[in-house]
């Protein structure tokens, strides 16, 4: 469960890495506060998203009373982990590369 209204950021990025799910609350005051909004978002986990307070609570129980289901988006999340953007190290590069080089032009 990430922590809000500030959330966890690196540690919601580290957990992903490691296969856990965070349930987030999405949030559009400030790009701070949508860290783990961004990370679900670009690990599919839409379902991970809280859109209330009410919405994180029900999406906490639920997720906690079902165990099977639990495991097998952990397995998921790890499978998939490095394929998506997050973890995209060559095309960051690449297209940080290309923005720099553009700015010189």
């Amino acid at each position: 469960m990430d922590t809000f209204p500030w959330n966890g950021g690196i540690t919601s990025f580290e957990s992903t890495f490691m296969g856990v799910p965070t349930l987030t609350m999405e949030n559009n005051n400030t790009f701070y506060l949508r860290i783990g909004e961004s990370i679900n978002n670009n690990q599919n986990m839409i379902k991970w998203i809280a859109k209330s307070d009410d919405d994180y609570i029900k999406k906490a129980v639920e997720f906690a009373e079902n165990k099977e289901y639990l495991s097998n988006t952990k397995k998921e999340i790890r499978n998939n982990a490095l394929k998506s953007p997050l973890f995209d190290v060559e095309g960051f590069a690449e297209d940080f590369y290309k923005m720099l080089s553009s700015m010189l032009k």
